[in-house]
């Protein structure tokens, strides 16, 4: 069962990577 949760954590944590990756090329684009 915690393997599974591990798991989650992992791919929530991606998942949180990539929106802040997103957000920052936003903000890169906006400001040129």
């Amino acid at each position: 069962m915690s393997q599974i949760v591990i798991e989650y954590e992992k791919e929530f944590l991606r998942l949180k990577d990539i929106c802040t990756h997103f957000n920052l090329l936003e903000t890169i684009l906006e400001i040129d």
